[in-house]
């Protein structure tokens, strides 16, 4: 960016140098001295070519000293733009690494809020087998009673059979005895 606008800088004053020559060239005159008068002898641009040694030697300190400056300028522009760079990629990495660690640590929070709900519904599961062994068991107490309270009831349903068989028995005995005998 700095180098850029180096470049701008250069090539505004050499369009400035040319716009400035181009006003100052026309009002030039090249004279010579004969040891009795001044005599013209080139006007405007044709100075140049008169004096072409001088335009050279002119041009070419120009150059070296324009070509001086502009690399030192240059060089600072470079160092200029690369800390800019080395700037702006820190500030990338920056937020790159921020970035980074806030998505570690919502991958971190979603695993831990998925661990919570693991361990809940491991609870959950503990306590519903609880439930479901202390139902079982429960309803194994209730079968045994239940088998307990049928097999006492068919016991006493046995009894009351062979009492009412019993009874039964007797009663004929009693008929058979009662029909052998005879009352008067």
């Amino acid at each position: 960016m700095y180098q850029k606008r180096l470049w701008l800088v250069v090539m505004l004053l050499l369009l400035g140098v040319g716009f400035w020559l181009g006003f100052v060239m026309p009002e030039q005159a090249w004279a010579q001295w004969d040891g009795v008068q001044w005599r013209v002898v080139a006007e405007s641009w044709a100075v140049l070519w008169r004096g072409w040694p001088l335009a050279l030697f002119g041009g070419l300190i120009g150059f070296f000293g324009a070509g001086l400056f502009l690399a030192l300028r240059l060089e600072h522009a470079q160092a200029a733009d690369f800390k800019a760079h080395i700037a702006r990629l820190t500030h990338e990495r920056d937020q790159a690494v921020i970035a980074a660690e806030q998505r570690v640590q919502a991958r971190e929070q979603a695993a831990q809020e998925r661990e919570t709900r693991a361990l809940q519904a491991q609870r959950d599961a503990v306590q519903a087998q609880q439930e479901a062994d202390a139902m079982w068991d429960s309803a194994e107490d209730f079968q045994d009673r239940t088998m307990q309270a049928l097999n006492q009831a068919n016991l006493r349903a046995r009894n009351a059979i062979h009492a009412a068989a019993r009874i039964k028995r007797r009663i004929k005995g009693k008929k058979r005895l009662g029909a052998g005998i005879s009352v008067p």
